[in-house]
């Protein structure tokens, strides 16, 4: 939806394509998650798939 999309718009900002590095859990409903470095492997593109409704891909490669 909007919301989601804005909030990918704005991620996408923040690590400015595939320039810096973040923080990703791929289970933060653990009490004990494990936490990763990575970069996004390619610019992201958002596309509108249907009125409103919006669909992405992301690669993730880690740092180490």
């Amino acid at each position: 939806d909007e919301t989601a999309k804005t909030n990918f718009e704005v991620f996408f900002d923040i690590v400015e394509g595939t320039r810096l590095p973040f923080h990703f859990s791929l289970d933060s409903d653990s009490s004990t998650p494990t936490f990763y470095y990575g970069r996004l492997a390619q610019n992201p593109v958002i596309n509108e798939i249907a009125l409103a409704r919006y669909s992405t891909k992301l690669q993730i490669l880690e740092e180490l």
